[in-house]
């Protein structure tokens, strides 16, 4: 059996998961759906875990990048990374009774926190069972590298790489991408799209906050204040109410028709109805604009994950990059330079891999099939 573990502290991990369960069951593989680790945490420490990040995500940047630095060490030794181990497993009482009722053959971990949980399944009943880690980021990073990771599924090559000289063997590193829900990799035209959410048919703007809501979303929309040209701009503020109330507040101020939206499970057809696509750089959400094929301009990152994909993206001539304050001025350029949107589409579509959750899908079977001698 294949069970499937993410951690709710960033939206990315969470649908990473989820769209690798989706695939699953559109193979009618059986698969239970997808746990999230940090409910199995003791309370104080799940809010901890979800809330710090998050407050850091918006309020402290510097010191998120500051922590994804200094925790960036593969393969940390000694009596003080054995001892937080113990101790972050004893806070999450859970973890373990969960993996005894399933029994799982193999353990897929969309986040580091189930893969540190499992440190000491050598010693444990299901210590049989393969692990498998999936990025959800353009690069690893250390708190993914442990030695009891049988495989890793990495998004690029560079990805590769970059394990390769952590010192992870290359047999087990499989380069399948990051996975999108199926809906990704299917686009209706923009028209329609538009006439079935009720958008005016004119040049769409799409603004994403993150699941979560902690992109700068006021300030972009403060900087399409001196904007004339006629378009219509969509913005979708996750989970944050505070975030959409302020934008609600501010979107009769403009001469363009302004929506905005809170969390939503159908991002895939906002796209479709969208021109070019606005959001910071997180692994997630580049990959199912990549996978549309979309223009994509990058809001500044939070955090070190967020940065390299910036980087990688920019290098990769996927994207370009604003400041908050000039997102509106960016976004016309954009919109006024057609050639420009036909590079950006032309280079998103030679790293997408919007099969990247059936390819991961069939992986996984494939694996369990072989642990359990069910193959034909």
């Amino acid at each position: 059996m294949i069970a499937l573990f993410h951690a709710s502290a960033g939206q990315g991990h969470q649908k990473a998961a989820e769209a690798v369960h989706k695939a699953l069951l559109i193979q009618e593989y059986p698969c239970p759906r997808p746990v999230d680790t940090l409910e199995l945490l003791r309370p104080g420490f799940r809010r901890l875990y979800r809330d710090g990040y998050h407050y850091l995500a918006r309020k402290n940047t510097r010191l998120l990048e500051l922590l994804y630095r200094t925790t960036d060490h593969p393969g940390q030794g000694g009596f003080l990374h054995a001892s937080r181990l113990k101790i972050q497993k004893r806070l999450a009482p859970g973890f373990s009774p969960i993996l005894q009722c399933r029994q799982p053959d193999v353990i897929v971990c969309t986040h580091f926190l189930p893969l540190e949980l499992l440190w000491e399944k050598r010693s444990r009943p299901f210590s049989r069972s393969v692990v498998v880690a999936i990025l959800t980021d353009l690069f690893p990073h250390g708190l993914w590298i442990h030695p009891h990771v049988d495989h890793y599924v990495v998004p690029t090559e560079d990805a590769r790489q970059e394990l390769v000289a952590m010192g992870v063997p290359p047999g087990r590193i499989h380069l399948h991408g990051i996975p999108v829900d199926p809906r990704f990799s299917r686009k209706t035209p923009s028209t329609e799209a538009r006439r079935n959410l009720g958008l005016p048919e004119k040049p769409t703007l799409l603004v994403l906050s993150g699941g979560f809501g902690t992109a700068p979303l006021c300030h972009v929309l403060d900087s399409f204040r001196q904007v004339k040209k006629d378009i219509s701009l969509v913005l979708v503020a996750g989970r944050n109410e505070r975030l959409r109330n302020a934008l609600e507040a501010r979107k009769n101020d403009f001469p363009f028709p302004v929506r905005v939206l809170g969390f939503t499970d159908n991002l895939s057809e906002w796209m479709d109805a969208s021109d070019i696509v606005l959001t910071k750089p997180g692994g997630l959400t580049t990959s199912e604009t990549l996978s549309k094929g979309i223009p994509l301009i990058l809001l500044p990152p939070q955090g070190g994950q967020e940065k390299r994909n910036r980087d990688y993206l920019l290098f990769r001539h996927a994207a370009i990059a604003t400041k908050k304050e000039e997102a509106g001025k960016t976004a016309v350029h954009l919109l006024e330079n057609p050639e420009k949107c036909q590079t950006l589409i032309r280079s998103c579509r030679r790293i997408a891999r919007p099969d990247a959750a059936e390819t991961i899908s069939a992986f996984l079977i494939d694996l369990d099939q072989r642990l359990t001698g069910s193959l034909p």
